[in-house]
C-alpha cells in the first residue's frame, strides 16, 4: 500500500543541500570572503580525515593535564581532574572488547558509550577494525595512560 504524501510538503531525500560559499561565488556577494572560508574549510576537513596515531606530532609533557591540553583540547576549566580519572578508566580498559561488564558499567548507556570511543578514535588515542567496540590504544593512547598513571591524583580516584 502506497501513502500519499499530503502537497506542499517536500521529501526531505529529495531536497539536495545548498552550498552557502557556492552560493555567496556565484552571485559575486563577497567572492573573496568566500574563496577564503571555503580554503580554511577544505584545510580544517583535510585535517580532520586523518587522526594522529603516533607520538612523533606530540608535544612533549611530563604533566598528564599540561599534554591533555596540547594534544586532546582539554582546556583546564571546570573539573578536569574529573575528567582525567574518567579517561583514566577508559584508557585502561582497552582493548575494550575483553571486559565487557568493566566497560558496561563505566558507561551509563549506549550512546555515551559510543560517542567517548568515537571521540578517542577521532583524538587519534585508539583505532579499531570492525567496530569501535573492539578498538585498541594507538602510540598516542599508550603514551596519554601512561601520563594518566604517573599522576597520583588521578589514580587515586
Amino acid at each position: 500500500m502506497s501513502v500519499q504524501q499530503p502537497s506542499g510538503i517536500v521529501n526531505v531525500q529529495e531536497v539536495q543541500p545548498v552550498d552557502f560559499l557556492d552560493g555567496m561565488e556565484k552571485s559575486g556577494c563577497f567572492p573573496e570572503l568566500a574563496k577564503a572560508l571555503r580554503a580554511s574549510s577544505e584545510a580544517g576537513a583535510a585535517a580532520d580525515q586523518t587522526p594522529p596515531t603516533s607520538t612523533d606530532d606530540v608535544e612533549e609533557s611530563s604533566d598528564a593535564l599540561d599534554w591533555l591540553q596540547g594534544n586532546a583540547g582539554f582546556c583546564g576549566c571546570g573539573d578536569p581532574l574529573s575528567a582525567m580519572q574518567f579517561l583514566y578508566k577508559v584508557l585502561k580498559l582497552a582493548p575494550f572488547h575483553q571486559d565487557w561488564k568493566l566497560v558496561r558499567d563505566l558507561f551509563p548507556n549506549d550512546g555515551m558509550y559510543h560517542f567517548v570511543l568515537y571521540q578517542l578514535n577521532h583524538l587519534g588515542l585508539m583505532e579499531h577494525g570492525g567496530s569501535v567496540g573492539g578498538g585498541w590504544l594507538t602510540e598516542r593512547g599508550e603514551l596519554a595512560l601512561k601520563l594518566l598513571q604517573a599522576d597520583p591524583d588521578v589514580v587515586a580516584d
